[in-house]
């Protein structure tokens, strides 16, 4: 009888501190081992064995908030057995341009756990050869996919025509998809941004219908580039002309006054807008972003 009794308050003992060693084992903190970032997809290992049914992903994109902060339900992590790893596809790309946070935590019997450590994917620039001042804005324009891949070997080369076009019509493209270009015949390059820039008015046909897709592109021609496109995105005067331009050509003076007084285009710190000189990859990558911003 009294062995009974003994098993009796055993058991009621036992099933007293179960729920408790549960909710002990559901704070516990869980650190991530290793962590990889790679096609938009997350793949975590964490420091334990065990195989947890609920693992919650939080994030943050650079300097913005953890997705905790905004949300109580965060990303439920999938479970690989096979690779004893925990993954996640973003459905939207996830783009940033200088670290991707995460951290995780579990979530046993309806209790969630604490916050693991942060892994930190920090942005790489994929690019050689930049000034200093040029690498934020060379960063921005990849993670918006306003770089060439020809650009990537020598930001500080001079750009080519098709190079310019290319970016400057995945600019415009960012807010609006150019349609209805398919008619348009250049014969001597297959790029359909040239394309696009020839029905939208920004470039001229010539007797050939060469575009001139390996020359370098002076300032100049991109002031008269940037004119034609000021009339269609409504670009307004805000600045006033105090550059000099002697030197450039008769059929480039307008566009060149109207993009300065636009802020589309700059001078250099001796207020010389220098007209014949090519612009650079870099540079190219700046002016495109100015538009997006207007």
């Amino acid at each position: 009888m009294k062995k009974t009794i003994i098993l009796i308050v055993i058991a009621m003992l036992i099933s007293l501190a179960s729920p408790r060693l549960m909710a002990e084992e559901a704070i516990k903190t869980i650190n991530i081992k290793s962590a990889k970032f790679e096609n938009n997809k997350i793949e975590i290992e964490i420091d334990t064995n065990e195989a947890y049914q609920n693992l919650e992903l939080d994030y943050k994109i650079d300097n913005h908030k953890w997705l905790s902060e905004d949300f109580d339900n965060l990303i439920t992590l999938e479970y690989k057995e096979k690779t004893r790893k925990y993954v996640h596809s973003f459905k939207e790309e996830i783009k940033f341009s200088k670290s991707l946070e995460i951290r995780i935590r579990p979530i046993i019997n309806a209790k969630k756990g604490d916050f693991s450590n942060v892994i930190i994917f920090k942005y790489i620039l994929n690019a050689k050869n930049y000034d200093s001042w040029a690498a934020d804005f060379i960063h921005k324009a990849d993670t918006l996919g306003l770089v060439t891949e020809s650009m990537r070997e020598d930001m500080m080369a001079s750009a080519t025509r098709l190079e310019f076009i290319e970016s400057l019509i995945k600019a415009l493209e960012y807010k609006k998809t150019i349609k209805d270009f398919e008619k348009e015949e250049v014969n001597d390059t297959k790029s359909i941004a040239v394309k696009k820039a020839y029905k939208l008015n920004l470039l001229t046909y010539n007797k050939d219908k060469t575009f001139g897709p390996d020359r370098k592109i002076t300032r100049e021609e991109v002031a008269v580039i940037l004119d034609k496109l000021s009339s269609i995105i409504k670009a307004e005067d805000k600045f006033e002309n105090k550059l000099k331009y002697d030197d450039a050509s008769k059929w480039a003076l307008s566009a060149i006054d109207s993009v300065i007084k636009k802020g589309m285009l700059l001078g250099d710190t001796k207020e010389r807008f220098n007209p014949k000189k090519n612009m650079t990859r870099q540079e190219v990558l700046v002016t495109v972003l100015r538009l997006i911003e207007i």
